[in-house]
């Protein structure tokens, strides 16, 4: 079923299979905005953040017993495997990059737990899927059906089982092959957390063929980093420890103004109507990002941005990056929760709407008068 080749790097055709396993396509549609804005900041696309930084984003996760609350940690994942000499030391050590700490420092500030993961390759990562597997995949995802009656539910419990024994011992073969460091003991640490019924839900439907196209755009290097993030916490944390969590979370990234820290939240959308034939349009956002961004953000007083990789709904083409920040999500949220999507737990998610003109043009000049007060979210409530 594998094919066997030596490199010390995630193959692209198993990186898509494994994305196309666990990544609904919204998913998929959303780490692609999230890799173009990280790729379009770095060769400077966005003018009027030129004295501003971007950081990679993290997981949020706290354990499933008695006090999660008070034990929220993140963690980060580096964005590339780390080779083992034929002597089995280590070629490089667990540094972490730069402005990490000033994330860090961020985060403690507001009482969570920082840890940075580091992959380190044990073996050969060659374990690349056949057309067979993706025929497979791709073909039992569209029999998945939306329940009716009781032998719908069954047959839809069988094809996941089939989908889980086609893709499993390619998870466990990656599992095999990587090793992941910190300054503790990853392993040890997550004894000290409860319950060992943990397991990593699956995509039901096939991605778009415009998702697909733009996942196929996407620089290799973002490629390796995604998987990489994605993995430690469906391949080691899920399948591998099979840890259940409470309130599990992502953080997109992080923008710093010097000493300042932002957490983002990047999305890709087209306006929506509030009505059939309705002339005002809004951007949806979930319920728990708003109050996972207040979480982070109220510790220190400062702002958090929400960004939209905004597309035309007839052509599926770009239009502009827009967003809006956490104090004016506050001010012109509207009040009446929408259903949303589906969420990191596999259950419906609820939404707010926010007024599309009161998003602004993250490449005009307003984007320079808000980096300028990303430490005054208090400040910022005044109308």
């Amino acid at each position: 079923m594998y094919t066997y080749t030596l490199h010390q790097y995630i193959p692209k055709r198993t990186n898509k299979f494994f994305s196309k396993v666990y990544w609904t396509n919204n998913k998929a549609k959303g780490i692609v905005a999230q890799s173009k804005f990280f790729e379009e900041f770095s060769v400077g696309s966005f003018k009027h953040a030129k004295n501003t930084n971007v950081f990679p984003g993290c997981w949020l996760f706290s354990p499933k017993q008695s006090g999660w609350e008070r034990k929220r940690t993140a963690f980060f994942v580096h964005p590339e495997i780390t080779k083992y000499h034929k002597t089995g030391k280590k070629e490089t050590t667990n540094q972490t990059p730069t402005n990490f700490k000033i994330v860090s420092d961020f985060l403690s500030d507001s009482q969570i737990t920082v840890i940075y993961a580091t992959p380190i390759a044990k073996n050969s990562l060659n374990i690349i899927p056949s057309k067979d597997d993706f025929d497979s995949l791709d073909g039992l995802d569209r029999f998945i059906i939306k329940p009716q009656k009781e032998e719908d539910k069954k047959t839809n419990k069988e094809i996941r089982e089939r989908i889980k024994l086609s893709t499993n011992p390619i998870i466990e073969e990656l599992n095999s092959c990587i090793e992941w460091i910190n300054d503790i003991d990853l392993i040890e640490f997550f004894d000290s957390w409860e319950g060992t019924g943990g397991w990593a839900s699956r995509s039901n439907k096939p991605w778009t063929k415009n998702t697909e196209s733009e996942f196929e755009k996407l620089q290799p290097q973002t490629l390796e980093a995604n998987f990489l993030f994605e993995f430690f916490h469906v391949g080691f944390l899920k399948t591998h420890l099979k840890k259940p969590f409470n309130d599990p979370y992502d953080v997109d990234g992080f923008l710093l103004n010097g000493s300042v820290v932002c957490p983002i939240e990047i999305k890709e959308k087209f306006p929506a109507k509030i009505a059939k034939n309705s002339t005002i349009n809004f951007f949806g956002i979930d319920v728990g990002r708003v109050i996972m961004m207040l979480r982070l953000c109220i510790g220190t007083g400062n702002e958090a941005f929400y960004i939209i990789r905004e597309m035309d709904e007839e052509t599926k083409k770009f239009v502009e990056w827009k967003y809006m920040l956490l104090s004016d999500i506050i001010k012109f949220s509207s009040w009446n929760l929408s259903a949303g999507g589906i969420g990191m737990t596999g259950g419906a998610t609820q939404t707010l709407r926010l007024p599309y003109n009161e998003f602004k043009s993250f490449s005009g000049p307003d984007l320079n008068k808000d980096i300028k007060k990303m430490d005054k979210f208090f400040e910022n409530q005044k109308f």
